[in-house]
C-alpha cells in the first residue's frame, strides 16, 4: 500500500500541469453545489432564529412577506403604515405590551429604525459602550455600523434624503451616537436606532425652527393675522437637535395617529397569544402574522428553486465524472507502454492498479477539499462583511 502510494504521488508531481487542471476541475465542479448548500443553510439558520423568538407581528394590509422582512431583518419597503390606535388596550387588558418597528429610512446607506426602549430588552440587546438614548436626536448603532462607519460614542451622522428634488421634503438630521451595541449575529449589528419620536422628525411630522414673533421679517411671513402666523420655506428649520433647540421641536397633531410600520406584539401568555391572534385576523385595516410560518412559506419558494439548482448540478457531476473517466482511461492507453514495463521489472499489475487507484483518490480528495474550503471561506466572508 505504501509503495502505491509513493509511486502515485510521484507520477502527479511529475505531471503537475496536468494534475493541477484535473483537480482544479473538480473543484470547480464541486464547489458551487457546496457553497449554495451552506449558504441556503446558514442563512436559513439565522432568518428561522430570529423569526422563532418573535411571536406576533401587526402591520397594514399588504405583502405578508414585505411586512416580514421589514419589521425583522430591515430589508424592502413596505408601503402603508398603522397607528398606534391599532394597539390601543392591549397592556390595560393584560394580554402582552407592543414594540413599534418604524423603518423607512436610513442613515448614511445603513438602516434607520425608530422604536423604544422596549426593543432592546425583548431583543436581549446590551451596549459594548455609551448608554441608552434618553433625548431627541440621540441614536444607539450596531456593532458593524460602528465598523464600518468608524463610529465611537460623540460621533455624529446624518439621516439619509430621500429625494433630492424635493424642495419640501425635510432637512437631512444630524444624530449623535450615544451607545454601541454588543456584537449579536443579527440584522440589529446593521442598523441605526433612534427614539421613535426622532424617526417622525425625520420623517418631517415633527420640526423644529426659530421663533416666529411679531418682530419676524416679512420675508419669512405668507400670511399674518390675529392669532395665526404662517410662515415660508424661508424660515430656519433646525438640522440637529441640541439642548438649546430642543424645546422648540414640534409635532402637529395626536401621536396616537401618527405612522408606524409595524408592531411586534410579545403576548402575556399563550392565552393572550390566542386572543390577539384571532382578533387581528378579524380586524379590518391590519394584518397579523406568525413569523416563524410565514418564514416557513417564504423558504419553501427558496427550496423550490433550489431543487431546480440541484438537479443541474447533478447533472453537471455526472458529466464531469464520465469525462475524468474518458481521461483516466485513455491516460491509461497511453501508458501502456510504462506498465508493460513496469510489470516485466516486477511490478504487479494489482499494484499497477493500485497506484492508479491511489492518483484517482488524491485528484478527487484535493479537489474536493479545495471546494470545501472555498465554500466554507464563501459563507465566512459573506456572514462576517455583509448584512445578515
Amino acid at each position: 500500500m505504501r509503495t502505491a502510494f509513493l509511486l502515485a504521488w510521484r507520477y502527479l508531481t511529475c505531471y503537475r500541469i496536468r494534475t493541477g487542471i484535473l483537480i482544479g476541475c473538480i473543484a470547480i465542479v464541486a464547489f458551487l453545489p457546496l457553497a449554495v448548500q451552506q449558504l441556503v443553510g446558514h442563512y436559513e439558520r439565522e432568518l428561522r432564529a430570529r423569526a422563532d423568538e418573535t411571536p406576533l407581528v401587526v402591520g397594514a394590509p399588504g405583502s405578508r412577506l414585505d411586512l416580514l422582512m421589514n419589521s425583522l431583518y430591515f430589508r424592502g419597503i413596505v408601503p402603508s403604515t398603522i397607528s398606534g390606535r391599532v394597539t390601543a388596550g392591549i397592556e390595560g387588558e393584560g394580554l402582552g405590551h407592543a414594540i413599534p418597528v418604524h423603518f423607512r429610512h436610513r442613515a448614511q446607506g445603513h438602516p434607520l429604525v425608530g422604536t423604544t426602549f422596549e426593543y432592546f430588552e425583548f431583543r436581549g440587546a446590551r451596549l459594548a459602550r455609551g448608554r441608552w438614548p434618553g433625548f431627541l436626536g440621540q441614536a444607539v448603532v450596531g456593532h458593524r455600523v460602528a465598523e464600518a462607519e468608524g463610529l465611537t460614542v460623540g460621533s455624529t451622522l446624518l439621516s439619509d434624503v430621500e429625494n433630492l428634488y424635493d424642495i419640501g421634503a425635510s432637512y437631512p438630521l444630524k444624530l449623535r451616537v450615544v451607545g454601541i451595541l454588543e456584537p449579536q449575529g443579527n440584522p440589529d449589528d446593521e442598523a441605526v436606532f433612534v427614539d421613535l419620536k426622532t424617526a417622525w422628525i425625520i420623517e418631517g411630522i415633527g420640526h423644529g425652527h426659530q421663533d416666529v414673533d411679531e418682530n419676524t421679517s416679512n420675508a419669512l411671513i405668507m400670511e399674518r393675522r390675529k392669532g395665526h402666523v404662517a410662515t415660508n420655506a424661508a424660515i430656519v428649520e433646525y438640522t440637529e437637535i441640541t439642548p438649546e433647540n430642543v424645546d422648540r421641536f414640534h409635532f402637529h397633531g395626536d401621536p396616537a395617529d401618527f405612522p408606524v410600520l409595524s408592531f411586534v406584539i410579545v403576548p402575556a401568555d399563550d392565552k393572550g397569544r390566542t386572543i390577539l391572534r384571532s382578533r387581528y385576523r378579524h380586524r379590518e385595516g391590519v394584518q397579523v402574522l406568525e413569523p416563524a410560518q410565514a418564514l416557513r412559506e417564504l423558504m419553501e419558494i427558496v427550496f423550490q428553486v433550489k431543487r431546480f439548482f440541484d438537479a443541474n448540478f447533478a447533472v453537471i457531476g455526472v458529466t464531469t465524472s464520465l469525462l475524468l473517466f474518458l481521461v483516466l482511461w485513455l491516460t491509461r492507453q497511453i501508458r501502456a507502454r510504462e506498465f508493460e514495463t513496469l510489470y516485466r521489472i516486477g511490478c504487479s499489475r494489482g499494484l499497477q492498479w493500485a497506484v492508479q487507484a491511489w492518483e484517482i483518490a488524491l485528484v478527487v480528495v484535493t479537489g474536493l477539499g479545495l471546494a470545501i474550503l472555498g465554500s466554507n471561506a464563501v459563507v465566512w466572508g459573506l456572514s462576517t462583511g455583509l448584512p445578515g
